[in-house]
């Protein structure tokens, strides 16, 4: 895995979120990883869960509040702040 991939190469929407986050990348993802600001992890989706990654993942089972969701794939990983706010 490289460094950091540079933020404009990866996008997270709509951010805050409500019920849904998408996800894109210039690489292919292989597992989403989203932490509460305790570096706790509260949900996880594996790139071979494709239809979560395709049609958005959901968030009805993780409260409101800021997290950090981590991107990671062959070819770089990821880090950005995410808000969910219904």
């Amino acid at each position: 895995v490289n460094p950091l991939e540079p933020d404009q190469s990866v996008r997270i929407y709509p951010n805050p979120a409500q019920d849904r986050v998408f996800v894109s990348a210039k690489y292919d993802i292989t597992k989403v990883e989203i932490f509460d600001m305790q570096m706790r992890l509260v949900k996880q989706v594996e790139a071979s869960d494709a239809d979560h990654l395709n049609s958005g993942i959901g968030l009805n089972d993780v409260a409101d509040g800021q997290y950090l969701i981590r991107l990671t794939g062959h070819e770089f990983t990821s880090r950005k702040k995410l808000i969910i706010n219904r």
